[in-house]
């Protein structure tokens, strides 16, 4: 693969590539683990939780995998408090997340149970007939609420240990839960299991009813998440040589698949300079060796790099490590070589992307960056991030 001309002559930039290479493994090695088998996060959102008591409380939840908010959450006033406080259903009666997710204290009895259980619910769509979702067991149930009645919509399923399938007769709760609508027997009849089913099911009988039906995020339906930053850095402990950089970054991630790694694609103007000592030209030294003659160089090129991003953390200090593949369009300038004069030249090369760095958040949008690259070595800057739509 190509690499940028300077590139190759610079020995603290190749080091630094080897030094990255070895801590990109030991990175992986340790966050391999999470990735494969649990998303460990403490991300906290804004939100607020209404208590039995009639309390409001405002603060920060908890971001985590809906099967670990069934029934307990993570509670803090400020970003800042260090020890959460701990809620469940014994106590709140319902909590909202500034994302728009809004759960409910739930009771319902599960088909595979005997007694009936207090859990929190994800509310999907409320009318005259609302529609929530629960996990029970690690698996997901849908609940049915109409005339202050729960039914649970359960798909058929076959246990590991027993190798039978089990049916849970979800058109029979769902006749059961409309049976007020005899037109949609036949259309329950019909259908096959799945979330889009069901919700175009409750909305249709809440229309016959003239009951609106208000839609809310649906835990299989998270949408992905847009960044547009803009960076400025510069490149420190780099002897004879100077690097800057100005990129506009569009980053996405998807909170379904996890909450830490992220898409990122840019367009990135870069420049430097530097010099160093070369053996030109024909005059020959007392000692018999060729004159050393300095050799200053500069250039600048535009680079589209795109690259998968980790993040170790994801509150307002984030580590993270990246890994990717660049574009570039190189200018680059030779002045004072003996006896050529000066040149300049044009080229087109792929660069292999890899580092690893820290973000902090200061407040409405701006950010430090601090990071390690094999592109730019040790770099410092500052950044500015929004949230797309």
């Amino acid at each position: 693969m190509n690499r940028i001309p300077f590139l190759n002559q610079s020995n603290y930039l190749l080091s630094m590539r080897t030094f990255l290479l070895r801590t990109f493994l030991v990175l992986l090695l340790l966050k391999l683990p999470a990735l494969l088998f649990a998303q460990l996060t403490d991300e906290y959102i804004k939100g607020e939780i209404h208590l039995k008591n009639k309390e409001i409380k405002d603060g920060f939840i908890k971001n985590e995998d809906f099967r670990r908010m069934s029934y307990k959450i993570a509670f803090k006033q400020t970003q800042d408090q260090v020890i959460a406080t701990t809620y469940d259903t014994s106590s709140v009666q319902n909590f909202m997340m500034d994302d728009g997710e809004i759960f409910e204290s739930l009771r319902y009895l599960p088909n595979s149970g005997k007694d009936s259980i207090t859990s929190f619910a994800r509310l999907i769509l409320k009318g005259k007939a609302s529609l929530y979702l629960v996990f029970y067991r690690t698996l997901p149930i849908y609940i049915v609420v109409n005339n202050n009645l729960t039914y649970p919509v359960q798909d058929d399923e076959m246990p590991i240990n027993t190798g039978e399938m089990v049916q849970n007769f979800y058109k029979s709760y769902l006749k059961n839960a409309l049976q007020d609508d005899e037109e949609l027997s036949g259309t329950i009849d019909k259908m096959e299991f799945s979330e889009t089913g069901i919700v175009n099911l409750i909305k249709e009988y809440n229309k016959h009813f003239q009951s609106g039906n208000k839609i809310f995020i649906s835990h299989f339906k998270e949408k992905p998440k847009h960044f547009f930053m803009f960076n400025a850095d510069v490149s420190l402990f780099m002897h004879n040589q100077s690097i800057y950089s100005l990129e506009g970054m569009y980053r996405i991630y998807y909170p379904k698949f996890s909450k830490n790694t992220s898409f990122n694609i840019g367009l990135r103007y870069q420049g430097y300079k530097y010099s160093d000592i070369e053996q030109r030209g024909s005059i020959i030294n007392f000692d018999g060796t060729l004159n050393d003659t300095t050799v200053n160089y500069r250039g600048r090129f535009l680079s589209i790099p795109m690259a998968f991003q980790e993040n170790f953390l994801n509150g307002r200090f984030r580590p993270y490590f990246y890994l990717g593949f660049g574009f570039y369009g190189f200018f680059k300038e030779v002045n004072n070589v003996y006896a050529e004069g000066n040149t300049s030249s044009r080229q087109y090369v792929s660069l292999f992307l890899l580092g690893l760095g820290i973000e902090a958040d200061l407040g409405k949008g701006l950010m430090l960056r601090a990071g390690l690259s094999d592109d730019k070595g040790f770099s410092l800057g500052v950044g500015f991030h929004v949230a797309g739509k």
